[in-house]
Protein backbone atom coordinates (compact mmCIF):
# COMPACT_ATOMS: atom_id res chain seq x y z
CA UNK A 1 0.00 0.00 0.00
CA UNK A 2 1.26 3.88 -1.08
CA UNK A 3 1.91 5.91 1.51
CA UNK A 4 0.31 9.91 1.19
CA UNK A 5 2.06 12.51 2.40
CA UNK A 6 0.52 14.29 4.97
CA UNK A 7 -1.96 16.94 3.86
CA UNK A 8 -0.23 20.66 3.69
CA UNK A 9 2.87 19.58 3.04
CA UNK A 10 4.94 19.35 -0.20
CA UNK A 11 7.84 17.47 -1.13
CA UNK A 12 11.07 19.42 -1.97
CA UNK A 13 11.04 20.51 -5.36
CA UNK A 14 12.52 17.11 -6.81
CA UNK A 15 9.63 16.51 -9.50
CA UNK A 16 8.51 19.65 -9.88
CA UNK A 17 11.83 21.19 -10.60
CA UNK A 18 11.20 24.42 -7.93
CA UNK A 19 11.81 24.99 -4.56
CA UNK A 20 9.66 24.44 -2.01
CA UNK A 21 7.99 27.48 -0.50
CA UNK A 22 10.15 28.01 2.73
CA UNK A 23 12.87 28.03 -0.02
CA UNK A 24 12.10 30.54 -2.39
CA UNK A 25 13.13 33.95 -2.63
CA UNK A 26 11.01 36.46 -1.16
CA UNK A 27 9.19 38.19 -4.16
CA UNK A 28 9.15 42.02 -4.73
CA UNK A 29 6.13 43.78 -6.81
CA UNK A 30 8.08 46.00 -9.98
CA UNK A 31 8.77 49.20 -9.34
CA UNK A 32 5.39 51.81 -10.95
CA UNK A 33 6.06 53.86 -13.88
CA UNK A 34 5.93 57.43 -12.88
CA UNK A 35 3.16 59.21 -13.88
CA UNK A 36 3.02 63.03 -15.15
CA UNK A 37 0.80 65.70 -15.94
CA UNK A 38 0.58 66.06 -19.75
CA UNK A 39 0.37 69.94 -19.17
CA UNK A 40 2.99 70.91 -17.36
CA UNK A 41 5.35 67.49 -16.91
CA UNK A 42 4.45 67.21 -13.44
CA UNK A 43 5.46 63.63 -11.80
CA UNK A 44 3.04 62.27 -9.35
CA UNK A 45 4.13 60.52 -6.83
CA UNK A 46 7.88 62.41 -6.44
CA UNK A 47 8.39 65.31 -4.83
CA UNK A 48 6.02 67.49 -3.56
CA UNK A 49 3.21 65.27 -4.17
CA UNK A 50 2.14 63.49 -0.54
CA UNK A 51 -1.70 62.63 -1.42
CA UNK A 52 -1.23 59.52 -3.75
CA UNK A 53 1.39 57.20 -4.57
CA UNK A 54 2.97 56.48 -8.03
CA UNK A 55 1.54 53.17 -7.86
CA UNK A 56 -2.38 54.81 -8.02
CA UNK A 57 -1.69 56.96 -9.83
CA UNK A 58 -0.70 54.70 -12.66
CA UNK A 59 -3.17 52.72 -12.05
CA UNK A 60 -5.53 55.66 -12.21
CA UNK A 61 -3.74 56.21 -16.01
CA UNK A 62 -4.29 52.65 -16.73
CA UNK A 63 -8.68 53.07 -16.21
CA UNK A 64 -8.41 56.43 -17.15
CA UNK A 65 -9.37 58.16 -13.98
CA UNK A 66 -9.01 62.00 -14.14
CA UNK A 67 -7.17 64.24 -11.50
CA UNK A 68 -6.05 67.35 -10.30
CA UNK A 69 -2.89 68.57 -10.65
CA UNK A 70 -1.04 70.55 -8.00
CA UNK A 71 1.37 72.05 -9.85
CA UNK A 72 -0.52 73.43 -12.85
CA UNK A 73 -3.37 73.99 -10.52
CA UNK A 74 -5.83 71.96 -13.72
CA UNK A 75 -8.41 70.06 -12.91
CA UNK A 76 -10.00 66.60 -14.53
CA UNK A 77 -6.61 66.05 -15.70
CA UNK A 78 -5.94 62.66 -17.18
CA UNK A 79 -2.36 60.86 -16.25
CA UNK A 80 -0.18 59.34 -18.42
CA UNK A 81 2.92 56.70 -17.40
CA UNK A 82 5.15 58.88 -20.08
CA UNK A 83 5.47 62.88 -20.11
CA UNK A 84 4.30 64.29 -23.58
CA UNK A 85 7.16 65.79 -25.14
CA UNK A 86 6.46 69.84 -25.44
CA UNK A 87 6.97 71.03 -29.18
CA UNK A 88 7.84 74.83 -29.48
CA UNK A 89 7.01 76.33 -32.46
CA UNK A 90 7.61 79.71 -33.34
CA UNK A 91 4.78 81.98 -33.95
CA UNK A 92 3.27 82.27 -37.44
CA UNK A 93 3.88 85.18 -39.71
CA UNK A 94 1.82 86.25 -42.45
CA UNK A 95 2.31 85.14 -45.66
CA UNK A 96 2.28 88.39 -47.06
CA UNK A 97 4.52 89.72 -44.50
CA UNK A 98 7.18 86.98 -45.26
CA UNK A 99 7.62 87.27 -48.59
CA UNK A 100 8.77 91.12 -47.88
CA UNK A 101 10.69 89.79 -45.18
CA UNK A 102 12.50 86.86 -47.60
CA UNK A 103 13.64 90.12 -50.37
CA UNK A 104 14.61 92.20 -47.36
CA UNK A 105 17.19 89.17 -46.44
CA UNK A 106 17.98 88.83 -50.81
CA UNK A 107 21.33 90.14 -51.35
CA UNK A 108 24.34 89.73 -52.95
CA UNK A 109 26.56 90.82 -50.46
CA UNK A 110 30.24 91.66 -52.56
CA UNK A 111 28.48 92.86 -55.93
CA UNK A 112 26.47 95.07 -53.70
CA UNK A 113 29.56 96.35 -51.42
CA UNK A 114 31.08 96.71 -54.63
CA UNK A 115 28.65 98.98 -56.31
CA UNK A 116 28.06 100.65 -53.55
CA UNK A 117 31.58 101.46 -52.97
CA UNK A 118 32.10 102.46 -56.77
CA UNK A 119 28.92 104.93 -57.00
CA UNK A 120 29.52 106.74 -53.96
CA UNK A 121 31.78 109.96 -55.59
CA UNK A 122 29.68 112.29 -57.93
CA UNK A 123 32.38 113.14 -60.18
CA UNK A 124 33.68 115.99 -61.64
CA UNK A 125 30.14 117.51 -63.20
CA UNK A 126 29.11 117.85 -59.58
CA UNK A 127 28.41 121.88 -60.51
CA UNK A 128 25.52 120.56 -63.12
CA UNK A 129 22.46 120.68 -61.74
CA UNK A 130 21.12 117.70 -64.20
CA UNK A 131 24.35 115.75 -62.74
CA UNK A 132 23.73 115.83 -59.55
CA UNK A 133 20.10 115.30 -59.79
CA UNK A 134 20.59 111.78 -61.08
CA UNK A 135 23.19 111.40 -58.35
CA UNK A 136 20.23 112.08 -55.97
CA UNK A 137 18.05 109.78 -57.66
CA UNK A 138 20.34 106.93 -57.56
CA UNK A 139 21.67 108.01 -54.12
CA UNK A 140 17.96 107.39 -52.33
CA UNK A 141 18.21 104.19 -53.75
CA UNK A 142 21.54 103.13 -52.81
CA UNK A 143 20.80 104.48 -49.62
CA UNK A 144 18.40 102.01 -49.24
CA UNK A 145 20.73 99.20 -50.57
CA UNK A 146 23.47 100.53 -48.07
CA UNK A 147 20.98 99.89 -44.79
CA UNK A 148 19.77 96.94 -46.57
CA UNK A 149 23.08 95.26 -46.56
CA UNK A 150 23.71 96.44 -43.22
CA UNK A 151 20.82 94.88 -41.93
CA UNK A 152 21.87 91.43 -43.22
CA UNK A 153 25.08 91.43 -42.10
CA UNK A 154 23.47 92.04 -38.55
CA UNK A 155 21.80 88.97 -39.04
CA UNK A 156 24.58 86.73 -40.37
CA UNK A 157 26.57 88.01 -37.36
CA UNK A 158 24.02 86.73 -35.02
CA UNK A 159 23.86 83.56 -37.00
CA UNK A 160 27.52 83.27 -36.63
CA UNK A 161 27.04 84.46 -32.54
CA UNK A 162 24.80 81.35 -31.78
CA UNK A 163 26.37 78.82 -34.23
CA UNK A 164 30.25 79.75 -32.38
CA UNK A 165 28.13 79.28 -28.81
CA UNK A 166 27.99 75.40 -29.71
CA UNK A 167 31.62 75.21 -30.56
CA UNK A 168 32.30 76.95 -27.61
CA UNK A 169 29.77 75.49 -25.00
CA UNK A 170 31.70 72.48 -25.99
CA UNK A 171 34.79 73.68 -24.98
CA UNK A 172 33.46 75.41 -22.01
CA UNK A 173 31.98 72.47 -20.19
CA UNK A 174 35.57 70.42 -21.13
CA UNK A 175 37.39 73.18 -19.63
CA UNK A 176 35.14 73.39 -16.32
CA UNK A 177 34.98 69.88 -15.97
CA UNK A 178 38.78 70.08 -15.97
CA UNK A 179 38.96 73.09 -13.26
CA UNK A 180 36.37 71.13 -11.16
CA UNK A 181 38.61 67.82 -11.60
CA UNK A 182 41.78 70.19 -10.09
CA UNK A 183 39.19 71.56 -7.27
CA UNK A 184 38.45 68.16 -6.14
CA UNK A 185 42.26 67.09 -6.07
CA UNK A 186 42.86 70.43 -4.12
CA UNK A 187 45.24 72.14 -6.54
CA UNK A 188 42.59 74.67 -6.49
CA UNK A 189 40.78 76.22 -3.66
CA UNK A 190 38.73 79.20 -4.79
CA UNK A 191 35.13 79.36 -6.26
CA UNK A 192 35.48 79.36 -10.04
CA UNK A 193 34.58 82.10 -12.18
CA UNK A 194 33.92 82.65 -15.51
CA UNK A 195 37.44 84.27 -16.12
CA UNK A 196 38.76 81.21 -14.71
CA UNK A 197 36.63 79.18 -17.38
CA UNK A 198 38.08 81.21 -20.24
CA UNK A 199 41.26 81.36 -19.04
CA UNK A 200 41.50 77.25 -19.20
CA UNK A 201 39.90 77.31 -23.11
CA UNK A 202 42.40 79.55 -24.28
CA UNK A 203 44.85 77.14 -22.59
CA UNK A 204 43.36 73.40 -23.66
CA UNK A 205 42.35 75.23 -27.05
CA UNK A 206 45.16 78.00 -28.20
CA UNK A 207 44.47 77.72 -31.72
CA UNK A 208 40.90 77.46 -32.07
CA UNK A 209 40.14 79.75 -28.85
CA UNK A 210 42.62 82.15 -31.01
CA UNK A 211 40.70 81.39 -34.39
CA UNK A 212 37.10 82.15 -32.91
CA UNK A 213 37.79 84.79 -31.60
CA UNK A 214 39.48 86.88 -34.09
CA UNK A 215 36.90 85.89 -36.09
CA UNK A 216 34.14 87.02 -33.85
CA UNK A 217 35.70 90.35 -33.12
CA UNK A 218 36.54 90.85 -37.53
CA UNK A 219 32.51 89.89 -38.12
CA UNK A 220 31.47 92.93 -35.06
CA UNK A 221 33.99 95.22 -36.25
CA UNK A 222 32.62 94.71 -40.32
CA UNK A 223 28.96 94.80 -39.12
CA UNK A 224 30.01 98.08 -37.48
CA UNK A 225 31.86 99.31 -40.63
CA UNK A 226 28.43 98.72 -42.53
CA UNK A 227 26.78 100.72 -40.23
CA UNK A 228 28.59 103.21 -40.62
CA UNK A 229 28.86 102.70 -44.41
CA UNK A 230 24.82 103.16 -44.29
CA UNK A 231 24.95 106.22 -42.34
CA UNK A 232 27.56 107.55 -45.20
CA UNK A 233 24.85 107.19 -48.12
CA UNK A 234 22.45 108.86 -46.09
CA UNK A 235 24.48 111.50 -45.59
CA UNK A 236 25.33 111.92 -49.17
CA UNK A 237 21.22 112.11 -50.00
CA UNK A 238 21.21 115.28 -47.80
CA UNK A 239 24.48 116.47 -49.40
CA UNK A 240 23.21 116.26 -53.05
CA UNK A 241 19.43 117.69 -51.97
CA UNK A 242 21.81 120.92 -50.54
CA UNK A 243 23.83 120.87 -53.59
CA UNK A 244 20.63 120.98 -55.86
CA UNK A 245 19.35 123.22 -54.18
CA UNK A 246 22.15 125.38 -54.23
CA UNK A 247 22.62 125.54 -58.30
CA UNK A 248 18.58 126.07 -58.57
CA UNK A 249 18.61 128.56 -56.57
CA UNK A 250 21.67 130.62 -58.05
CA UNK A 251 20.57 129.65 -61.86
CA UNK A 252 17.36 131.48 -60.79
CA UNK A 253 19.37 135.28 -60.10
Amino acid sequence: MTSTPPTGRRRRGVQTGRLAPETQPPSHPPAPAPVYCPHCGYQYGGMGDTERTSAELAAASETGIKVECPECDRRDVPVRTKPEKKTIAAPPIPRAVEQIIESVFRVDYEAEWKRLHENLVVGEERGDSGTVTRSLDFAEDNARSAHKLWVNMKLEYERYKTEREVIWGTMRAEATAALQAEKDQGSRDKRLTEADVTAKIAEMYPDEFRDVEIRKKKFELAVEHAGAFSDLWSSKCRSLQTMLSKLRGGGER
